[in-house]
């Protein structure tokens, strides 16, 4: 039976530490606007992140046909508020080092530790009830992310979002998608303090935000993706924030085929598609999984090949040791020219790789990728779209006549990816939910997650021919992956080496692969 939780109003205990949030340092009160009584439905801490973050408290909330995610954090007394906003204007001014790797800030923590007793001797704060881990955590929280630093260090919150600072900041959980999203005990006291925290977070990314430049899509030094926006230049009713968090160690085929994203009919024709370096595009919308889906892939192909991934912001993580990897260059004063995707995708075919990927097409930059496709390159991508139409009547009108016509016939399959809801948990489900082939000037559907295997299609016949295999071969290789795949789900295998190395094994040693997954 879940258990009953009320958490109200105290704003007597909460104090400010000066920063851009106003977030509740007690275990037992939230922010003074909010106010929730429902059930628990999960509580934890961060300590498996690092053992410092064992003073986070997190509770998951269900209330009202709402969520909530409720951050606790150690109560603050004046004297540890003073201290802390002292120490952290003191590190700033003497302690470059920290600034120089900045994103990595709790991998600091001993040094920071250290330096903590030291600035409180030297400016005698030294007090017998001084908390150092506690004093040490809150510089360290308001030197990286202030108030929402509990979220980017969860592993369990995918995205971060702040539409308003009148309004709390809102995170997807991967435990809670049924609520789509929770509402947080976080919010920015102000749209001042917002513009100033989004002036803080776009500095950590290498990017300027400004009235002159009110919009900026960077990545942080963890990976993680953002984009905001500034003020109310071009957003009403003024500064956003939206983070969505990149996995330290990247989703593989196996979770994926654990999460029932994809199955292993689907993953098996992707697999050899892509090893006969025909063209596919993964078509989705925006936080359907494309990147993820189209790295999980990549990693199943030979790691021999040589691979070159082309983004606007390096996401993709492969464990080839032949991996060259470009990403593009806005324009600025420190950098000089821009340097776009159909600049990298141009420069691509310098390299002689066997498989060209680009991370996301939205425009010219197809033409290159066709161009390097009819030279033999494989090539894999991903393309913003509901549906197979709704993706080839974008792509076509972006192309010339003669290079829309190749673009068709070089085409081979196109992955649609989808989020859909399950009928009975009400969870939100990433989830592969069909395969169309290019034929003649239209597409067929040639399987769909409930399929029960693989048939012999046109785009499957045609890369057994390219391939080198006969029928025979063909189905031997079907049955041969698709229990190789079982095996690693079997196995239960979640680390990111451990399915590197099996699949290194299965090219190198296809013998040996198979008495291990017979023994």
């Amino acid at each position: 039976m879940m258990k009953e939780i009320f958490f109200k109003n105290n704003s007597a205990n909460r104090k400010s530490l000066g920063s851009s949030t106003e977030v509740v340092p007690t275990e037992t009160t939230v922010s003074e606007f909010l106010e929730v009584k429902g059930k628990v439905l999960k509580e934890y801490t961060l300590k498996d992140v690092d053992p410092i973050l064992s003073l986070v408290n997190v509770t998951v909330v269900s209330s009202g046909g709402k969520g909530y995610y409720l951050i606790s954090e150690p109560s603050m007394s004046p004297d540890d508020v003073k201290v802390v906003g002292t120490i952290v204007d003191y590190v700033y001014s003497s302690m470059p080092t920290i600034e120089e790797d900045r994103g990595t800030f709790f991998s600091q923590k001993r040094k920071i530790m250290d330096y903590v007793k030291e600035v409180e001797e030297e400016m005698e704060l030294v007090d017998n009830s001084l908390d150092v881990s506690k004093v040490t955590y809150f510089v360290l929280r308001e030197m990286s992310y202030s108030g929402i630093s509990p979220m980017i260090f969860d592993p369990l919150v995918e995205e971060i979002e702040v539409t308003s600072s009148e309004k709390p900041v809102t995170v997807v959980h991967r435990d809670f998608t049924e609520f789509f999203r929770l509402e947080t005990n976080v919010r920015f006291s102000s749209e001042r303090d917002l513009m100033r925290f989004v002036e803080k977070i776009s500095d950590f990314g290498g990017r300027d935000v400004s009235i002159a430049n009110p919009m900026q899509d960077f990545i942080l030094k963890e990976g993680h993706r953002v984009a905001v926006t500034y003020g109310n230049e071009v957003s009403l009713p003024g500064t956003t924030l939206d983070i969505r968090k990149h996995p330290e160690e990247p989703f593989t085929i196996v979770d994926l085929l654990r999460f029932g994203t994809i199955t292993i009919p689907e993953a098996v024709y992707m697999w050899i598609i892509a090893e006969a370096r025909k063209f596919m595009l993964i078509v989705g919308p925006t936080g359907s999984g494309k990147t993820t889906l189209l790295n999980s892939v990549l990693m199943l192909l030979n790691p021999n090949a040589k691979f070159l991934t082309i983004e606007d912001t390096p996401e993709l993580k492969l464990s080839n040791e032949v991996w060259v990897r470009l990403f593009t260059r806005t324009l600025n004063f420190d950098t000089g020219k821009e340097i776009d995707m159909a600049d990298l995708v141009k420069l691509s075919l310098r390299y002689r790789p066997d498989y060209i990927i680009v991370g996301e097409i939205r425009g010219s930059e197809m033409g290159y990728l066709v161009q390097a496709v009819s030279t033999g390159h494989g090539g894999l991508t991903t393309f913003h779209g509901g549906n197979v139409e709704d993706m080839k009547t974008r792509i076509v009108s972006l192309l010339s006549d003669t290079v829309s016509k190749e673009f068709k016939n070089l085409l081979s399959s196109v992955v649609v990816i989808k989020n859909t809801t399950d009928y009975l948990s009400k969870k939100q489900v990433r989830k592969v939910t069909g395969i169309w082939e290019s034929v003649g000037e239209g597409f067929e559907q040639i399987m769909s997650y409930e399929s029960g295997g693989v048939s012999l299609s046109p785009q499957l016949k045609d890369a057994m021919n390219l391939m080198g295999w006969d029928e025979n071969i063909l189905w031997k290789e079907v049955k041969r992956r698709g229990e190789l795949l079982s095996f690693m789900v079997k196995r239960n295998m979640s680390s990111y080496h451990e399915i590197s190395s099996t699949l290194s094994e299965f090219y190198l040693y296809p013998e040996a692969m198979e008495r291990r997954m017979e023994a």
